[in-house]
């Protein structure tokens, strides 16, 4: 990802089309899939909070003692979870540069 700055100009410049809501692009998540998405997402960022408060041996002596299927289990969520949260940050942060061009070329207009 660039940290390059531009200017209003240069945003204000930009153009974009908007996404259609016909058709096979993505698709906002409906209010049923967010209800199952959340406490999921929520529950592994709970999980990965506290593993990041454990020693190396600790989260030995905790595998040791858990079962495997529910470790696999486990991971593939923690799989999960990231892949749906980058997509989701994906679409946080092309929203924010749309929100950025369009407020860019209000500033120009108001100059």
């Amino acid at each position: 990802m660039s940290t390059e700055k531009c200017t209003v100009e240069q945003a204000a410049a930009l153009d974009f089309t908007p996404w259609s809501r016909e058709g096979e692009g993505w698709q906002p998540p409906t209010r049923e899939v967010w209800k199952e998405f959340s406490p999921r997402a929520f529950t592994i960022l709970r999980i990965a909070s506290e593993v990041m408060f454990k020693s190396k041996p600790e989260l030995i002596e905790m595998l040791r003692n858990l079962d495997e299927a529910v470790g696999y289990e486990l991971m593939n969520e923690f799989l999960s979870v990231e892949k749906d949260m980058k997509n989701a940050l994906t679409v946080i942060g092309a929203a924010q540069a749309r929100i950025i061009c369009a407020g860019s070329s209000l500033e120009m207009e108001e100059e």
